[in-house]
């Protein structure tokens, strides 16, 4: 995806690219007699290498192609997906631009159960914490993993700041086993409530399980899916809940504390369960962001990702970070990426040609920098 240039910020394209020209320059002259083509540079043995987004790599489009990749990371200020980037193009603006990349998140949130890929009724979270901080009400006594603990007690007490509001925890952590109890108590309501599937215990099976998870395929086995409740609602889990002050707080800020919207309105054919604004998944903020931003279910986020791979994202307070799709896993990882001191080449590429003609028509510029 490729974000539109602002005019304010036209000239940074043109520079980049006016860059480019040289680079171009520099890989036809170093590169030419190479006897490859393009003039790609190979070592002695290795035979073509592919190309990079179609553009072949050392050759001067290849060249091109990074200096727009660096216009596209400068004039992209606004929060949001700034361009698709391969590993070899990434490495290129690395140098050129003085970057390096820290790993943040691994996709380990991401890992979650599905009728795809249920989890084993051996399965086991991590550490789990009994929500026993008076921060966090609860109907029950409720448990919720480790990693969501911290991020769930700072989300609710900025829910319960706000004057009126009563958000309560109605269900975290499930076993395999609870599951499975309370997927055969709603199949047997679906027999009683449409007394025509008698006999057909199949296809009551398959209307329970969109509205209970099948055993195994819960997202509370991971102990980082929370139900939430209110004190008027009087701990039930219906649609009436995104209705209240606490849902529609939730709605806009839970993406802040990495928790999302994993059944949303509308997505009930993707998701294959029914709407549930009750239901929140803790993913951590850097996947919550993008999802959010996007109007995203998890499997709308991780289908973009296996189609595009890498892509750059600018965060909403601005930081650039790398989104990798991880084929074995079937997750994504991310990257933040952050500034060290530029390689000269940047430097001369990056100079600000800025005409401040004075009285003799001289030229002033100054180098700018990151």
């Amino acid at each position: 995806m490729r974000r539109s240039i602002p005019n304010g910020h036209k000239f940074e394209r043109h520079r980049a690219l006016l860059a480019g020209a040289l680079l171009v320059v520099f890989f036809s002259i170093t590169a030419g007699g190479t006897g490859y083509p393009s003039g790609q540079f190979l070592p002695a043995g290795e035979g073509e290498r592919p190309a990079e987004n179609g553009v072949a790599r050392g050759s001067p489009a290849f060249a091109l192609y990074i200096s727009y990749l660096m216009a596209e990371i400068d004039a992209s200020q606004e929060p949001g997906v700034i361009c698709r980037i391969s590993d070899e193009g990434m490495r290129m603006i690395r140098r050129f631009r003085g970057l390096v990349e820290k790993p943040v998140d691994d996709g380990n949130l991401l890992k979650l159960p599905s009728p795809a890929r249920p989890f084993a009724s051996t399965y086991q979270p991590g550490p789990l914490m009994f929500l026993a901080d008076p921060a966090i009400p609860s109907t029950k006594q409720v448990e919720v993993a480790a990693v969501a603990f911290e991020p769930l007690r700072e989300m609710v007490a900025f829910v319960n700041s706000h004057p009126g509001c009563q958000l309560m925890v109605a269900s975290g952590y499930r076993s395999y086993e609870r599951q499975a109890v309370l997927f055969a108590n709603r199949a047997k309501r679906v027999l009683i409530e449409y007394p025509e599937l008698q006999g057909d215990r199949e296809k009551a099976e398959r209307i329970a399980g969109r509205i209970v998870a099948v055993p195994g395929t819960s997202q509370h086995m991971t102990g980082r899916a929370i139900d939430f409740t209110t004190a008027v609602l009087k701990g039930g889990l219906v649609e009436e809940f995104a209705g209240t002050p606490e849902g529609r707080l939730l709605k806009e800020h839970a993406w802040r504390y990495g928790f999302v919207f994993p059944y949303a309105e509308g997505k009930e054919e993707i998701t294959g369960y029914i709407y549930e604004p009750w239901h929140l998944l803790y993913v951590g903020k850097y996947h919550a962001e993008i999802i959010q931003m996007h109007g995203w279910v998890i499997e709308e986020y991780l289908g973009y990702m296996e189609k595009e791979r890498s892509i750059l994202f600018r965060a909403t307070e601005g930081e650039l970070r790398r989104y990798l799709y991880n084929e074995e896993t079937g997750t994504v990882e991310v990257n933040l990426i952050k500034e060290k001191e530029p390689s000269w080449c940047y430097l001369r590429g990056r100079w600000n040609w800025e005409e401040k003609w004075s009285k003799q028509g001289k030229v002033v510029d100054r180098p700018r920098g990151l």
